[in-house]
Protein backbone atom coordinates (compact mmCIF):
# COMPACT_ATOMS: atom_id res chain seq x y z
CA UNK A 1 0.00 0.00 0.00
CA UNK A 2 1.23 3.59 -1.21
CA UNK A 3 2.59 5.11 2.40
CA UNK A 4 1.09 8.61 1.29
CA UNK A 5 -2.71 7.15 1.52
CA UNK A 6 -1.61 5.03 4.77
CA UNK A 7 -0.72 8.59 6.15
CA UNK A 8 -3.90 9.86 4.80
CA UNK A 9 -6.03 7.50 6.12
CA UNK A 10 -4.53 7.23 9.93
CA UNK A 11 -4.38 11.31 9.87
CA UNK A 12 -8.58 10.78 8.32
CA UNK A 13 -8.78 8.13 11.60
CA UNK A 14 -7.23 10.76 14.33
CA UNK A 15 -9.52 12.79 13.15
CA UNK A 16 -12.94 11.41 13.15
CA UNK A 17 -11.54 10.01 17.03
CA UNK A 18 -11.06 13.44 18.32
CA UNK A 19 -14.32 14.25 16.45
CA UNK A 20 -15.84 11.85 18.23
CA UNK A 21 -14.35 12.06 21.85
CA UNK A 22 -15.99 16.56 21.37
CA UNK A 23 -19.05 14.98 20.30
CA UNK A 24 -19.12 12.57 23.24
CA UNK A 25 -18.43 15.86 25.98
CA UNK A 26 -21.86 16.25 26.19
CA UNK A 27 -23.66 18.92 29.06
CA UNK A 28 -22.58 18.77 32.51
CA UNK A 29 -24.89 17.05 35.25
CA UNK A 30 -26.46 19.39 37.31
CA UNK A 31 -27.78 17.16 39.92
CA UNK A 32 -27.74 13.31 41.20
CA UNK A 33 -31.51 12.97 40.12
CA UNK A 34 -30.13 13.88 36.43
CA UNK A 35 -27.91 11.01 37.17
CA UNK A 36 -30.43 7.86 36.27
CA UNK A 37 -32.29 9.88 33.48
CA UNK A 38 -29.02 10.29 31.34
CA UNK A 39 -27.26 6.87 32.24
CA UNK A 40 -26.92 4.77 28.89
CA UNK A 41 -27.67 0.63 29.48
CA UNK A 42 -24.96 -1.43 28.72
CA UNK A 43 -24.68 -5.09 28.39
CA UNK A 44 -21.92 -5.80 29.65
CA UNK A 45 -22.31 -9.71 28.75
CA UNK A 46 -22.67 -8.83 24.94
CA UNK A 47 -19.77 -6.40 25.20
CA UNK A 48 -17.81 -9.04 26.32
CA UNK A 49 -18.55 -11.23 23.99
CA UNK A 50 -17.76 -8.98 21.34
CA UNK A 51 -14.72 -8.69 22.08
CA UNK A 52 -13.81 -12.00 23.31
CA UNK A 53 -10.60 -13.32 21.15
CA UNK A 54 -12.34 -16.39 20.78
CA UNK A 55 -15.26 -15.50 18.71
CA UNK A 56 -12.95 -13.60 16.53
CA UNK A 57 -10.78 -16.87 16.13
CA UNK A 58 -14.05 -18.78 15.44
CA UNK A 59 -15.15 -16.03 12.52
CA UNK A 60 -11.19 -16.06 11.42
CA UNK A 61 -11.45 -19.53 10.52
CA UNK A 62 -14.47 -19.97 9.35
CA UNK A 63 -15.21 -16.83 7.18
CA UNK A 64 -13.33 -16.43 3.70
CA UNK A 65 -11.10 -12.88 4.35
CA UNK A 66 -13.59 -10.48 2.45
CA UNK A 67 -15.93 -11.87 4.31
CA UNK A 68 -14.34 -11.59 7.69
CA UNK A 69 -12.90 -7.85 6.73
CA UNK A 70 -16.87 -6.79 6.33
CA UNK A 71 -17.93 -8.71 10.00
CA UNK A 72 -15.17 -7.53 11.99
CA UNK A 73 -15.88 -3.86 10.46
CA UNK A 74 -19.23 -4.11 11.74
CA UNK A 75 -18.24 -4.99 14.85
CA UNK A 76 -16.40 -2.45 15.13
CA UNK A 77 -19.16 -0.40 14.56
CA UNK A 78 -20.26 -1.82 17.25
CA UNK A 79 -17.79 -1.27 19.47
CA UNK A 80 -17.99 2.70 19.35
CA UNK A 81 -21.32 2.20 20.32
CA UNK A 82 -20.43 0.51 23.59
CA UNK A 83 -17.74 2.44 24.10
CA UNK A 84 -19.27 5.52 23.67
CA UNK A 85 -22.27 4.37 26.27
CA UNK A 86 -19.24 3.58 28.60
CA UNK A 87 -17.89 7.17 27.98
CA UNK A 88 -20.98 9.03 28.60
CA UNK A 89 -21.63 6.86 31.69
CA UNK A 90 -17.78 7.06 33.15
CA UNK A 91 -18.61 10.89 32.51
CA UNK A 92 -21.36 10.81 34.34
CA UNK A 93 -19.70 9.22 37.43
CA UNK A 94 -16.80 11.77 37.05
CA UNK A 95 -19.36 14.53 37.54
CA UNK A 96 -21.46 12.69 40.65
CA UNK A 97 -18.17 12.36 42.07
CA UNK A 98 -17.21 15.61 41.73
CA UNK A 99 -20.50 16.92 43.50
CA UNK A 100 -19.78 14.54 46.33
CA UNK A 101 -16.40 16.25 46.95
CA UNK A 102 -17.74 19.59 46.93
CA UNK A 103 -20.51 18.08 49.57
CA UNK A 104 -19.92 15.29 51.10
CA UNK A 105 -18.45 14.13 54.46
CA UNK A 106 -14.37 14.23 54.97
CA UNK A 107 -14.40 10.52 54.14
CA UNK A 108 -16.57 11.01 51.10
CA UNK A 109 -14.38 13.76 49.51
CA UNK A 110 -11.27 11.28 49.99
CA UNK A 111 -13.15 8.44 47.64
CA UNK A 112 -14.39 10.52 45.58
CA UNK A 113 -11.31 12.17 44.50
CA UNK A 114 -10.33 8.45 43.97
CA UNK A 115 -13.16 8.08 41.91
CA UNK A 116 -12.50 10.58 39.91
CA UNK A 117 -9.12 9.57 39.33
CA UNK A 118 -10.27 6.23 38.29
CA UNK A 119 -13.05 8.00 35.74
CA UNK A 120 -10.75 10.29 34.36
CA UNK A 121 -8.37 6.96 33.76
CA UNK A 122 -10.87 4.21 32.61
CA UNK A 123 -11.83 7.85 29.50
CA UNK A 124 -8.64 8.05 28.57
CA UNK A 125 -8.64 4.46 28.21
CA UNK A 126 -11.75 4.97 26.25
CA UNK A 127 -10.33 7.82 23.99
CA UNK A 128 -6.96 5.25 23.06
CA UNK A 129 -9.01 2.27 22.49
CA UNK A 130 -11.50 4.59 20.18
CA UNK A 131 -8.12 5.22 18.46
CA UNK A 132 -7.11 1.75 18.14
CA UNK A 133 -10.67 0.31 16.65
CA UNK A 134 -10.12 2.91 13.76
CA UNK A 135 -7.16 1.10 12.97
CA UNK A 136 -9.08 -2.17 13.45
CA UNK A 137 -11.94 -1.26 10.88
CA UNK A 138 -8.69 0.06 8.40
CA UNK A 139 -7.37 -3.14 8.90
CA UNK A 140 -9.55 -5.90 10.46
CA UNK A 141 -6.49 -8.72 10.75
CA UNK A 142 -5.33 -6.67 13.33
CA UNK A 143 -5.88 -7.65 17.94
CA UNK A 144 -8.03 -5.21 20.23
CA UNK A 145 -7.26 -4.63 23.73
CA UNK A 146 -10.60 -3.74 24.52
CA UNK A 147 -11.02 -6.34 27.56
CA UNK A 148 -8.65 -4.29 29.87
CA UNK A 149 -11.06 -1.47 29.28
CA UNK A 150 -14.18 -4.17 30.41
CA UNK A 151 -12.30 -4.91 33.47
CA UNK A 152 -11.39 -0.76 34.09
CA UNK A 153 -14.64 0.16 33.62
CA UNK A 154 -16.02 -2.93 35.99
CA UNK A 155 -13.62 -1.73 38.75
CA UNK A 156 -15.10 1.71 38.36
CA UNK A 157 -19.01 1.54 38.46
CA UNK A 158 -18.21 -0.48 42.02
CA UNK A 159 -16.27 2.06 42.96
CA UNK A 160 -18.79 4.53 42.08
CA UNK A 161 -21.39 2.92 43.76
CA UNK A 162 -19.50 2.88 46.83
CA UNK A 163 -18.75 6.45 47.05
CA UNK A 164 -21.71 7.79 45.41
CA UNK A 165 -24.19 5.38 47.05
CA UNK A 166 -25.76 5.01 43.35
CA UNK A 167 -26.38 1.80 41.58
CA UNK A 168 -24.85 1.93 38.19
CA UNK A 169 -26.94 0.10 35.83
CA UNK A 170 -24.98 -1.57 33.24
CA UNK A 171 -27.30 -4.22 32.00
CA UNK A 172 -29.99 -3.29 29.21
CA UNK A 173 -29.83 -3.08 25.39
CA UNK A 174 -27.45 -1.70 23.69
CA UNK A 175 -29.76 -1.47 20.41
CA UNK A 176 -30.60 2.31 19.22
Amino acid sequence: MNPVLIIVLVASAVLVVLGAAAFRHGSQLKNMADLESNWQNVDMEAFLNLVDPAEERYLRRNLSAAQFASIQRHRVRVMWEYLGRLSANSKLMMQAAQMVQHHGSPQQMQEATRLVGTATRVRMLIFAVDAYLVVRFLLPQTQDPVRTLVGQYDALTQMFSQTCGARAAYSGSMAS
